[in-house]
């Protein structure tokens, strides 16, 4: 198998939440500072998805080529790919608070040919922003980009990859609002994200 690099999505306009969601603290660092230190246990290289405008002091950041502008989190997978070819990429997005390491190896244990990832709970959709993407899925997700089609999504959805449950069922919540973010600082207090 490929070599599996870590690719953290911070790129967003985090519209709902007022503010970038990557620097949200739910363990006494910025969030993205929080994943970084969680993937560089697995893996060598991990990197900031990130504008160009946009990428923080002493990280390293792929930032999104302009021409993959306007086509959603398939602009960072395609511009991680055209970083460091023939790489899979273990991508996550910066607004998953109970990610943990226990989630992590669950799918690194569980690669598979194209991709691997998990279902989410409510709706047993395919998540893509928690998903390992080996290099063979890059001509697939190129197809994709050409035909104008921009969902990573719908591509997990019509390919053979490797799907699991979560390992809890809060593993796939993402934090898109204040509100929401004071409900995830609540559970992470008190532990009972775990159930």
């Amino acid at each position: 198998m490929a070599n599996l690099s870590s690719l953290i999505v911070c790129g967003g306009r985090s519209s709902r939440m007022g503010t970038d969601k990557s620097v949200l603290e739910y363990y006494g660092l910025p969030h993205r500072e929080y994943l970084y230190n969680l993937l560089k246990q697995f893996c060598e290289k991990v990197y900031l998805s990130v504008s160009a405008d946009s990428l923080p002091a002493n990280f390293p950041g792929i930032i999104d080529d302009p021409k993959y502008t306007g086509i959603g989190p398939m602009a960072a997978l395609l511009s991680a790919w055209q970083q460091e070819p023939g790489t899979a990429w273990l991508v996550i997005g910066c607004d998953y608070p109970f990610i943990d390491k226990d989630t992590i190896q669950n799918l690194i244990e569980h690669r598979g040919d194209i991709a691997s990832c998990f279902l989410h709970p409510e709706n047993n959709l395919r998540e893509p922003l928690l998903t390992i993407y080996e290099a063979a899925c890059y001509p697939m997700i190129m197809k994709a980009y050409q035909l104008n089609q921009y969902s990573l999504r719908k591509i997990l959805e019509s390919e053979e990859v490797i799907t699991m449950r979560p390992p809890s069922r809060y593993t796939l919540k993402n934090v898109n609002t204040i509100e929401e973010h004071h409900e995830a600082c609540n559970l992470i207090t008190d532990k009972s994200f775990k159930i």
